[in-house]
């Protein structure tokens, strides 16, 4: 006679499983009613001298890696600002203002 292996989830791995599932769920709603990030522009600074020369030198898995060639920095650390839609609309306005008016 053959015999046929049956496996049965024991009452923990269902527990956990169960747990799993609704950590998913939680988050994929969660997704879906965060606001939708539009394009922002934003300014790297460096900590040290204040540059806005600040290059990306190593990323990774791990993080990220910035160096700075004015002062020689290089660290993970950078100061970032975003700026606002209204102030980029703005100065492009006046480019444009400005570029027309000299023509």
């Amino acid at each position: 006679m053959k015999q046929t292996l049956v496996y049965t989830p024991s009452p923990l791995m269902l527990a956990a499983a169960g747990i799993m599932i609704t950590v998913i769920v939680a988050t994929l709603l969660l997704l879906r009613f965060l606001p939708v990030q539009t394009s922002r522009s934003r300014i790297r600074k460096c900590p040290s001298c204040g540059s806005t020369r600040i290059d990306l030198y190593m990323g990774g898995y791990l993080g990220k890696i910035y160096s700075c060639p004015d002062c020689d920095y290089r660290g993970p650390v950078v100061l970032e600002f975003e700026i606002p839609q209204e102030a980029t609309r703005s100065k492009s306005k006046s480019k444009s203002k400005s570029s027309a008016s000299a023509e």
